[in-house]
């Protein structure tokens, strides 16, 4: 029997959600405010896109982030986290008018910040967009999370450790490390990661830190559509 507007034999196509890199940048400056320069955003090649920017850093004052633009335009804040000196937070905004060279700039709430790392990603639809399925988790030691995920979605993820060791962060479940890098030299890793093109099957994407000192992730999976 047939239950859609379909001919038989026709399924309606999967709505389908892509992730891209685009780059990042620290700085190990002292200050309250954070200009990361000459950040080219692509054009949108889809109708819907959310520009994402995950920002860690440290704040011996005891301070906080408090806001992040993209070309002038203020993002959303999806998730923030502080932890003794250590910061981390998620940042997204709806925006497919956005190109060419912009700054990001991330605002701390007062001038104890010692240093600040981005990384800048996109997810991009040709329906709406929204979180399936997030994980966000923060550690005094190692730790390790995944999050589930369908054929179509997108998948970014985004981890920090208080380490300079190189190779402290893995990713897996079809995650792709996009950069590792010590924020302005300094002894605290940060690294991203993505599921670029829409997945063929359903999956488990997963992040690791090995570092024993404090560490935190978070990855979320992106569907397009209802």
């Amino acid at each position: 029997m047939q239950f859609n507007n379909f001919p038989p034999g026709v399924v309606a196509a999967v709505a389908t959600a892509t992730a891209a890199y685009i780059t990042q940048q620290s700085s190990g400056a002292n200050g309250r405010t954070y200009t990361f320069s000459g950040v080219t955003i692509p054009s949108a090649g889809a109708s819907y896109r959310k520009l994402l920017v995950m920002t860690t850093g440290a704040n011996s004052g005891g301070g906080t982030f408090t806001g992040c633009t993209i070309g002038g335009v203020a993002a959303s804040e999806v998730f923030k986290n502080n932890y003794s000196e250590g910061l981390s937070a998620h940042y997204a905004l709806d925006n497919t008018n956005i190109s060419g060279s912009v700054s990001v700039v991330i605002t701390m709430s007062d001038s104890g910040g010692t240093r600040c790392g981005i990384g800048v990603f996109s997810v991009e639809g040709n329906q709406p967009l929204s979180v399936y399925a997030s994980a966000i988790h923060t550690a005094t030691g190692a730790l390790s999370q995944s999050v589930s995920y369908l054929r179509g979605m997108a998948v970014v993820a985004f981890a920090t450790s208080f380490s300079n060791a190189a190779n402290g962060i893995a990713y897996g479940g079809g995650l792709v490390e996009q950069y590792d890098t010590l924020i302005g030299g300094e002894s605290q890793r940060q690294a991203g990661a993505v599921i670029a093109g829409s997945t063929t099957t359903s999956g488990s994407a997963t992040a690791v830190t090995t570092y024993t000192g404090y560490s935190n992730s978070a990855i979320y999976a992106y569907k397009a559509g209802a």
